[in-house]
């Protein structure tokens, strides 16, 4: 019996327990017409990191502004300091990846914040 994937998808907390993640990296992802890029933006990836686990994330938010420009996020990082973030309504949902012939995930939140730093 050939076993369905969920479409559905789950809350990023179930598969991470990690409260805050580290943004490495962000970049806008365009939208696709009849295969080809468009000049539209569907949202920016950002690249994280668990803060306690160390997971390595890409998730998509659907705003069209990054939260952090990539100079202001170079500037932390050679001041050794990082920038710590969260995520409303992170869901988590498995595709097929024709192309790596296997199943990936693929995570969309609906905003993402800035966690205050402690003074």
């Amino acid at each position: 019996m050939k076993k369905q994937m969920s479409t559905k998808g789950a809350p990023l907390a179930v598969y991470s327990k990690d409260p805050y993640y580290i943004v490495n990296d962000s970049y806008a992802r365009h939208e696709y017409q009849d295969g080809e890029k468009t000049d539209k933006i569907a949202g920016i990836v950002y690249t994280v990191t668990g803060a306690k686990s160390y997971d390595q994330f890409d998730i998509l938010v659907k705003e069209t502004q990054p939260i952090i420009t990539s100079e202001q996020l170079e500037e932390l990082k050679e001041k050794d300091e990082k920038l710590l973030v969260t995520f409303d309504n992170a869901i988590v949902k498995p595709y097929y990846n024709e192309r790596m012939k296997s199943i990936q995930d693929s995570i969309k939140a609906d905003s993402i914040h800035i966690v205050p730093k402690k003074q």
